[in-house]
């Protein structure tokens, strides 16, 4: 990943493991790697009636440009364009099989 921002990752008690960017403020739930590409995820735990990508969530995808960008929430099935990336807002309970197919999409047999 050269050239890209080195990932930090950190935990607090009591917390899910959250992901920053050096400096910038993006911070990321979740971040899967194979060591070439990037899939972020954001979780937001209510409903949502319409996309909505937060500051944080931007300048991720402006620092380290992944793949794609998930968004799991109560509702909101949708995929919207960020700064040239795939946004995909998944409901909870389609979340793993989601994962799993854009996870596989470049891994031939």
């Amino acid at each position: 990943m050269r050239g890209k921002k080195k990932i930090n990752g950190h935990r607090q008690k009591g917390q899910t493991k959250s992901i920053s960017a050096g400096n910038l403020p993006a911070e990321m739930d979740f971040v899967l790697s194979d060591g070439q590409s990037i899939i972020a995820v954001e979780v937001k735990p209510g409903r949502m009636a319409r996309p909505s990508v937060s500051r944080s969530a931007r300048s991720f995808l402006e620092a380290y440009a992944p793949r794609m960008l998930f968004v799991f929430n109560q509702t909101l099935d949708t995929t919207i364009t960020v700064q040239d990336r795939p946004v995909r807002f998944v409901p909870l309970e389609a979340a793993i099989p989601e994962i799993v197919k854009h996870a596989l999409e470049d891994v031939r047999f």
